[in-house]
Order: structure tokens, then C-alpha cells, then sequence
């Protein structure tokens, strides 16, 4: 739908809480207010609004990523006394109702739901094609409903805000999430039929997007205390029916899928459009910016080949050690990874036999070649230890810099120092000084660069589509929900599908897991390993519940004896004060945090 982005309006009388969106070019025939929902036209720019919210509600990945098992930050915690203050490890100082992460978010959803209102409230008898109208509607019912999907899995109870509003409220009451969670079931399930497989633009809802969302939410919540009795089953069904039944297909080769100029492949059920015209783009795909860089490093810089790297998200070594694979028998292996040692050069153990060919995910996720952005001679540091320096002279500019064997490979140091370029075995991924070889110890790893954008330098400018629901996905969803369902056979069945893609050549039927290996820790895990930087972490960890078991084993940091903040209050967000500090009644906070006076 990029070509269609390019005629949105703001509708800014009629949404005045939605301050943000993006202007027609030329506006001057849309009307009044008054007369603009009541055209075809009125309502496919409402619309349109509608889903120009998903890229500023995407803006920020904070709340899916930061303190999760996957994602942490730079650093090993190297001493007993390490404190940190910061977001990914549940700080008091930082998780806390005035913390503007929460209420951005907060908004961004709130003026969201509210352009979604408009659509369903005022589009409903617009004299057009009555098919096309219901189908239009029924993409803007799916829309609020993901919407509040997110508020609620973060927040919990949240206002249940069903009509626009042009006022700002000043009262306000908590609707408890098992209604909400009824409501959005009931309205995709009432609106599904209007909707098809294939739409007529790339980028709307279609049926296959409407049963995932509804696959998701069925399996949500199975998990809570106020679950249906055949949740699970409806999860898996609805999960099937966009296996069996829709247009959508696995490719061949994972790498394929995040190729720059594949975006629209048929694996593909869902994304977030971008455009190439900066001037209607707005707030532009940033996930190529967002993980680690190599910028202290001899011959690096932040440059546009790679995307000028703000580090805003480490990947976690848990997260580069889950693509190890047995070559014996092609199940996973974990590193075993022990949280809180003072000594970095210990918390972890590979597994000898371990293998980083066999899953072709680890090569589709990481880039283990860097080149050089520049000219540059390093010498170490007097005293450093000629065994452990890995330094490199008079590095040239497009040559490799840096280089990562497999973590099963590692180079003997006479093998390194034939090569020019600096070579990181996986066992300096975590050490914990930096002050004996080149560039800084605590912020190397394989580079997550599924999101790569060729020759954007901008933090917030990229153009690629960004990647909401894939069919690999839809497998894993089905999966969870026939092992939560009692049934592992079929679980372990979707899991293989996923599997014997990612190993490709190498895959063996004596590969497949079998049903009494599935749990939900395979699961998480196995996520990881197809849906690194793309699914949303901490909302898979509060689902299962293993929020604070895994973040308190993986994440280094918020895993620190010093550090392990993480509680049960943090299975919810605070309220956000910008919001509970302007109303004139009472509403009750998340536990732990304190009252909405805080």
C-alpha cells in the first residue's frame, strides 16, 4: 500500500488526539470535515489514517525487546558491585509511571484506536459498493483490535475506548481485559467474511491477517485465569485455516525472506508499509539502526553500510548460541549460560559437538564478514598480552575488518595471526576487559542484520516494509496451540515444517523432534531461532509466563546478582502519570507501582 500512503490525510479537526499522520499533497478537493465521511473517498483516507498509525505505534520496539531473554545490552557485568540503572533490567529508577516510553506508547495506541472509531462509526452508511465498504470497515475492525491487543498485554485493564472522540478525557475506568479480549474476538469474528485472501493493495488486512491476529488472541488467552475451555483448540484452527487455506507459502531459503527489494514475497501475511518518497513516509522503518555496531573497532565507523548502528539493542549471546546444532542427530543445543559470575570468561560452555552450519537461520540472521569503512593502524595498549591481542596493522578501507568463524570454529591464534583482519572466536564475544586486544570486548558479536537498508545512513528513514505476521510464524503459533491443547504430535509436526526449511540441504528425516521434546522452552526457543528482532519477546514471555525465569537465566545484565530487579509487578506496565495526572477521578494502578499520584 505504499502508493496509497501517499494520499493520507490528517483529519485533524475530527482527530484532534491525533496530532500526527500524513498529508494528502494536495488536499483542497477532500471538504469539510463534515462532508469527508460521507464519500468513498472520506472513507478510504480515514482509513488509510488508520493504518498510518501502525508506523508510529512501530516506532519504538522498547516494550518488545529491552529485558528480554533475547535482548540485553552491551556489557558483561565484570565485578560484584555491577548496578546498572538501566531499562533492560527493570530498574526502579527507570520503570516507573513517568517514564515516557510507557506513555508514548500509551498514546500512540490511544490516537490509533481513535482513527479506527472514525472508520466504524462514521463510514458505516456511506453510499458506495456495499462490499467494499463492509470490507473496508472490517480492515479497521482488525486494526483496533491489534491495537488494543497491545495495550492490554502490556498495561492490563486499559479504558475501552469504542467511539472517536474529538475531546480529551478527563474522566476515565478501567474495562478488565478478559471483556476487551471478548469484544475483539467477537468483532474480527463477526467482520472476517468481508475480507479477502488477497487484497486489492499491498499492505491492508486481508483474511489470512484477521484469522492469525484471531489465532493469537484465542492462544493469549487460553493462558489466563479467565481462558474459554477450547481456546487452545480455536488457536490452532484458526492457525490452520491460514496454513491450509491461504495464499501463503514457506520460501525455500530463509535468507530469502528478508532480501532488500523482496518485501512483498509469499511469505508474507502482513507488514508495515514504508515509502520511498521521504516526503509522505513520516517517521520511516528504523529497525536497521537499532542493534549492535562495530564502531570502536580499527577500520569502523557508523557509516551507511551498515547503517549507522546505535546499539539500542544487543542481541544476547543465549540468543547467537540457540542456532548450535547436534550434527548427530539436528536438534538444537543450548549453550549452557550462567547468569552472575564475576568473571565474564566463564558464563558460558558450547557444547563441543556443537554445530553452526546445519540451521541456515544463523547465517540468514548474523553477518559474521565486516568490511573496513576506513583506513586505520591500531596498536595495543602497553602491557597487553601478545597470546590474547588480536590487533591487526594498517587495516584498508572495503577490506574485511573484522571476521567471526562459527562459534564450533574457532581459530587457533596462529591462525590469526596470518590474516590482517581482526578475528573474534566466540569466546571473546563476553570477555570482560577490552583493554588486551583491539576495539571493545563487551560490544562484539555476530551483527543482527536481517533488517539491513542498502545506503541508509538515517536513524529513522528507512523504506523497507517491516514484517508483522509471516507464514513461518503462523506454524509456531499453531504449534504452541496444539501443545497447549494437549496434542504434541501436531505440535511437533509444525515445528519440523519450520525446521526442515531452515536446515535445508542438510535435513534428515532422523532430524525431526518428536512429540515428548516439545515443551514451551522448545517453543520460546524455537521462535527465537525463525523470528530473532521480528517477534515481540516480552509479550511471548509474559504470555507462557517465563518472563522472569528466562530473563533472569539468559540476559546478562538483568540477570546480574546486582541487577535482578525483575518481579511479578512487571508482568504489567505502569500507567502512565501523563495520563492518570490529568484526570479528575480515581483509577487504581498496577500493583507495585504505587498510586496513579506517584
Amino acid at each position: 500500500m505504499k502508493r496509497t500512503y501517499n494520499k493520507l490525510i490528517i483529519l485533524a479537526a475530527a482527530t484532534a488526539v491525533c496530532s500526527c499522520g500524513f498529508l494528502d499533497e494536495d488536499p483542497s478537493h477532500i471538504g469539510t470535515v463534515e462532508s469527508t465521511y460521507t464519500t468513498a473517498e472520506g472513507l478510504e483516507l480515514a482509513l488509510n489514517g488508520c493504518y498510518a498509525s501502525l508506523r508510529t505505534v512501530h516506532s519504538d520496539h522498547t516494550l518488545w525487546l529491552a529485558g528480554t531473554d533475547l535482548f540485553g545490552e552491551n556489557g558483561i557485568p565484570s565485578a560484584d558491585t555491577y548496578v546498572s540503572t538501566s531499562f533492560n533490567v527493570y530498574s526502579n529508577q527507570t520503570h516507573t509511571s513517568d517514564n515516557a516510553t510507557f506513555y508514548n506508547f500509551w498514546t500512540a495506541c490511544y490516537e490509533a484506536i481513535n482513527r479506527t472509531n472514525i472508520v466504524i462509526n462514521k463510514c458505516s452508511d456511506i453510499e458506495m459498493d456495499t462490499d467494499l465498504r463492509n470490507t473496508r470497515i472490517a480492515e479497521a475492525y482488525v486494526l483496533r483490535a491489534l491495537y488494543y491487543s497491545y495495550l492490554v498485554e502490556q498495561f492490563g485493564d486499559v479504558p475501552f475506548l469504542l467511539k472517536d472522540t474529538e475531546e480529551i478525557a478527563t474522566t476515565a475506568t478501567r474495562e478488565p481485559e478478559e471483556n476487551i479480549y471478548g469484544h475483539l474476538i467477537t468483532d474480527i469474528e463477526n467482520n472476517i467474511g468481508y475480507l479477502p485472501w488477497t487484497p486489492d493493495a499491498t499492505g491492508r488486512v486481508s483474511k489470512g491477517y484477521a484469522y492469525t491476529l484471531l489465532s493469537m488472541l484465542y492462544l493469549t488467552r487460553g493462558y489466563k485465569d479467565y481462558a474459554q475451555p477450547d481456546d487452545f483448540e480455536k488457536a490452532a484452527s484458526y492457525a490452520r485455516l491460514v496454513i491450509d487455506d491461504g495464499p501463503y507459502t514457506l520460501l525455500d531459503n530463509y535468507a530469502d525472506i528478508f532480501e532488500p527489494g523482496n518485501e512483498e514475497n509469499s511469505e508474507i501475511i502482513f507488514a508495515v508499509q514504508y515509502s520511498d518518497n521521504l516526503t509522505t513516509n513520516g517517521d520511516g522503518n528504523n529497525k536497521h539502526t537499532l542493534f549492535c555496531s562495530y564502531d570502536a573497532w580499527p577500520g569502523m565507523d557508523r557509516s551507511t553500510r551498515y547503517n549507522r548502528r546505535l546499539s539500542k539493542f544487543a542481541e544476547s549471546l543465549f540468543l547467537i548460541y540457540l542456532y548450535g546444532v547436534d550434527p548427530y542427530n539436528g536438534h538444537p543445543l543450548t549453550a549452557d549460560i550462567q547468569n552472575g559470575l564475576p568473571d565474564g570468561t566463564s558464563l558460558i560452555t558450547l557444547p563441543g559437538d556443537a554445530d553452526f552450519k546445519i540451521d541456515k537461520r544463523f547465517d540468514g540472521t548474523f553477518l559474521r564478514t565486516v568490511l573496513a569503512d576506513l583506513d586505520a593502524t591500531y596498536s595495543p595498549q602497553v602491557g597487553a598480552d601478545p597470546k590474547n591481542a588480536n590487533v591487526k596493522k594498517n587495516i584498508k578501507k572495503d577490506d574485511i575488518a573484522i571476521f567471526f568463524p562459527y562459534p564450533n570454529e574457532d581459530w587457533s591464534f596462529s591462525q590469526i595471526d596470518e590474516v590482517q583482519y581482526c578475528v573474534v572466536n566466540h569466546n571473546m564475544y563476553h570477555r570482560r576487559t577490552s583493554g588486551d586486544w583491539a576495539g571493545d570486548a563487551r560490544n562484539i558479536r555476530p551483527l543482527l542484520n536481517k533488517f539491513w537498508e542498502p545506503n541508509q545512513y538515517a536513524d529513522n528513514l528507512g523504506v523497507r516494509d517491516m514484517f508483522l505476521t509471516r507464514l513461518g510464524e503462523v506454524y509456531l503459533i499453531a504449534a504452541e496451540a496444539y501443545y497447549k491443547n494437549g496434542e504434541p504430535d501436531k505440535a511437533a509436526d509444525m515445528i519440523n515444517v519450520i525446521r526442515k526449511r531452515a536446515y535445508g540441504a542438510d535435513w534428515k528425516d532422523s532430524f525431526k523432534i518428536t512429540p515428548d521434546e516439545v515443551d514451551i522452552d522448545f517453543i520460546l526457543d524455537e521462535r527465537g531461532r525463525e523470528l530473532a528482532g521480528e517477534a515481540h519477546v516480552w509479550v511471548d514471555l509474559k504470555r507462557t509466563g517465563k518472563l522472569i525465569e528466562r530473563v533472569l537465566k539468559y540476559n546478562l545484565q538483568a540477570g546480574h546478582k546486582n541487577t535482578s530487579f525483575i518481579s511479578e509487578k512487571h508482568y504489567l506496565r505502569p500507567l502512565p502519570y501523563a495520563w492518570t495526572s490529568r484526570l479528575t477521578n480515581y483509577v487504581p494502578q498496577n500493583p507495585g507501582y504505587g498510586s496513579v499520584e506517584q
